[in-house]
């Protein structure tokens, strides 16, 4: 037998990886109706900050809302870009997705592979456009569902600060748009959901403990653009 070339074996992984991720883009982009059998309460709730976002409402601030406002800032954009209509809901989910992973690469530019670079991008593809309830356990049969998709949206983040954490990258200009890029990514994870924040003190250790302290000074920077914004 011929040993496949790592070349070719890393063009196929590349192209496989691709074709998944696009079945995943028009599974949400072209449903002919948008499906819930499983947490509809969710899907509502995601159709009511679009609605209240077209009519100038803002979370917090005019209607109480547990979240920071990212999610509801997606949802209005969707709604004003494509309709008042619950299929809105998955056009908001196709903009988190493609944000979360312009973060994820910008974050693992040259720290990892092309390869595994498109291995990342297919597994957040599972994680937000599969419309799989992955917090309620193992799933025993197909379940689609709106719920949960911040949280899937923030694991993505979450991988990229994983990447940026634990390696640093070179030229030091590069790491110091890097870092700038990761002090966004962590305003925006804060702003999903408060509770992200409790990934943001070990990001900050991992920096510490290889003495990357210009990388925190860099990303201190970029959380406060992030928060002007």
């Amino acid at each position: 037998m011929t040993a496949v070339p790592i070349a070719r074996l890393d063009f196929m992984t590349r192209a496989v990886n691709l074709l998944l991720t696009a079945c995943f883009v028009i599974f949400v982009a072209f449903p002919a109706v948008v499906l819930d059998d499983h947490h509809f309460p969710d899907t509502v709730l995601l159709a009511n900050l679009g609605w209240r976002g077209v009519n100038d409402f803002l979370p917090n601030i005019d209607f109480p809302h547990f979240y920071g406002g990212v999610t509801a800032w997606f949802m209005t954009t969707a709604f004003k870009l494509f309709g008042v209509d619950y299929r809105s809901i998955n056009f908001a989910f196709l903009m988190l997705y493609g944000v979360s992973v312009a973060c994820l690469l910008g974050l693992a530019f040259r720290r990892l592979s092309m390869t595994a670079c498109s291995m990342l991008v297919v597994l957040a593809a599972a994680l937000i456009l599969s419309l799989a309830p992955i917090e309620e356990g193992f799933v025993v049969w197909p379940r689609i569902a709106h719920s949960f998709v911040y949280n899937h949206v923030a694991m993505v983040l979450a991988m990229g600060l994983t990447v940026y954490a634990a390696k640093e990258n070179t030229p030091a200009k590069l790491e110091a748009a890097s870092s700038v890029l990761a002090g966004f990514v962590v305003c925006l994870l804060v702003l999903l959901k408060t509770t992200f924040g409790v990934f943001v003190p070990f990001l900050g250790l991992a920096l510490l403990i290889q003495s990357r302290l210009r990388s925190c000074l860099f990303l201190t920077l970029g959380a406060a653009l992030g928060i002007l914004v």
